[in-house]
């Protein structure tokens, strides 16, 4: 996926872009080093057990009122990925506020959430 993703970034030329490998539930970023955290289907690669510390670190790397972006299937239609209330259950005991989780077609999930100030 990283190489797909240098082609596209090669490809759209974009100069502010740096890709990395990492550990979600480990993040190598300091504290308050991003505005936004955006994870489209990974969350579903990372153990169930292992999911709130993958939260918890992304939440670690925003700064205060910075926003996380989640993409993933519905976990009420298949397993493996998380329910509504799983996210929301961990996405506050990590800390995020003004939690929205939105369904489409009983299939995709789109889910925002706020670090605090």
């Amino acid at each position: 996926m990283l190489e797909k993703a240098a082609r596209r970034v090669a490809e759209m030329r974009l100069d502010n872009v740096r890709l990395c490998w990492g550990d979600a539930v480990d993040l190598t970023f300091a504290d308050d080093s991003f505005d936004a955290v955006v994870s489209s289907f990974a969350l579903a690669h990372v153990g169930l057990k292992e999911r709130p510390q993958a939260l918890s670190e992304m939440f670690r790397v925003l700064r205060p009122e910075g926003r996380l972006g989640l993409n993933q299937a519905s976990g009420e239609q298949f397993p493996g990925f998380s329910t509504g209330a799983q996210i929301r259950d961990w996405l506050g005991a990590a800390g995020f506020t003004e939690v929205c989780i939105a369904d489409y077609d009983d299939v995709y999930r789109i889910v925002t959430a706020k670090r605090p100030d």
